[in-house]
């Protein structure tokens, strides 16, 4: 999420604009504004920017679930809060 935070807003995320990037390892970098951050969404952007069966690191979200079926997929735990089913 990035932009600036409103007065006596906190980090609150709504005023802020959800943006996804992907970064290819000694290449380019692809990033989009994803105005609703689900699953469908940003496993969707993967398949269209990154080949089958690629090695694909990501972050422990919830979303990324099920890109394994498609990628070489790997993912760290950032913090120490338990991720929904």
């Amino acid at each position: 999420f990035i932009g600036r935070l409103k007065e006596g807003k906190g980090q609150s995320k709504v005023t802020k604009l959800p943006v996804m990037a992907m970064v290819q390892r000694g290449g380019s970098v692809r990033s989009q504004v994803m105005p609703t951050v689900n699953g469908l969404n940003l496993k969707q952007a993967i398949r269209d920017n990154v080949a089958v069966f690629s090695q694909v690191h990501t972050d422990a979200h919830w979303g990324y679930r099920g890109l394994e079926h498609e990628f070489d997929h790997k993912s760290v735990k950032h913090c120490g809060r338990i991720q929904p089913p």
